[in-house]
């Protein structure tokens, strides 16, 4: 009984084999395209966190540095204050010892 079945569906079954089969083939590309595009898609986030990682801790040493260069812009500035103060008393020194 079974084998009759079979006997008589046996063009739609191979068709259904070859089918498949041609079906598989041909997604294959697609699955492999979609495997791919997927790792260099993870890839490229990774990219983004490394990148995001560096610039936040460029921006906090440069922080932190425009701080220590503040301090030493203020020192900086005393000294050539004193300097100009210095200066100013000399000149005045060397024209009153000049008269």
């Amino acid at each position: 009984m079974l084998a009759g079945l079979m006997h008589e569906y046996v063009h739609e079954i191979i068709i259904s084999v070859v089918i498949a089969v041609g079906g598989s083939a041909l997604m294959y590309p697609f699955k492999v395209i979609k495997k791919e595009f997927t790792n260099a898609k993870a890839a490229l986030s990774a990219v983004h966190e490394e990148l995001i990682l560096q610039r936040s801790n460029c921006l906090t040493s440069l922080q932190a540095s425009g701080d220590a260069q503040v301090k030493l812009l203020e020192k900086a500035v005393s000294v050539l204050e004193g300097i100009h103060t210095s200066q100013a008393e000399m000149s005045g020194f060397l024209k009153g010892s000049q008269k």
